[in-house]
């Protein structure tokens, strides 16, 4: 993982002048986002950028004073536009859940830290709103010929890389932007083209014990 190497790096900067220092803290912060897919050539299934909301909190652990690693995990409902040749255009509500690792490095200021990082995320959808004859997370297209379950239009899980970038302002607020990536294509079909997801989410929150 690539973050190894980095982890390495920092826990061999550590201050060793400061025994006391803070070892872990934690988090929330939430706020609405814009999501979609990506689509390649030829794809018979896409989507227009769509909105929803983002819960979410972390445990970060202080590999030195600039260097945490978070864990993160972020419920979200997101309200998505579906078409299709087949079904034609439809709203898609989704319930989902986001675990995320992110190293965070911290640039002080005089009133406060900036903050930048990435790491690996994936993404769990388990529940929509729409009926099983019209909604891709449970329209049955094949079957997989090695365990006999259903293969549906669309996987309920992708991952990819989470980049962030925010303000930490010495009161312990903060203000967070969280750019994710999906790698994982979504079509669960042999098709000619692919779906890619991404998301970006803008988010107030609060450090605990900072």
């Amino acid at each position: 993982m690539i973050q190894l190497p980095i982890f390495t790096f920092a826990q061999s900067n550590l201050d060793d002048d400061e025994p006391n220092r803070q070892i872990v803290s934690w988090g929330l912060f939430g706020g609405p986002s814009l999501s979609g897919y990506t689509s390649g050539p030829n794809d018979t299934l896409y989507s227009k950028p769509s909105v929803g909301l983002d819960v979410a909190a972390y445990l970060a652990y202080h590999i030195s004073d600039r260097w945490h690693l978070q864990l993160a995990t972020a419920l979200n409902l997101e309200r998505i536009g579906i078409s299709s040749p087949v079904n034609g255009n439809r709203m898609l509500t989704t319930f989902g859940l986001d675990i995320f690792l992110p190293l965070m490095y911290r640039l002080p200021t005089a009133d406060g830290t900036w903050l930048i990082g990435a790491g690996p995320y994936c993404h769990f959808v388990f529940g929509s709103d729409v009926n099983q004859g019209l909604n891709p997370y449970h329209h049955r297209v094949s079957v997989d010929p090695v365990t006999g379950k259903p293969r549906f239009a669309l996987c309920d899980f992708n991952s990819g890389v989470d980049i962030i970038a925010g303000y930490e302002f010495r009161s312990g607020w903060m203000l967070r932007l969280d750019g994710k990536i999906g790698f994982t294509d979504l079509l669960n079909y042999e098709a000619a083209g692919y779906l890619l997801p991404y998301k970006i989410t803008v988010s107030l929150g609060y450090c605990f014990d900072n």
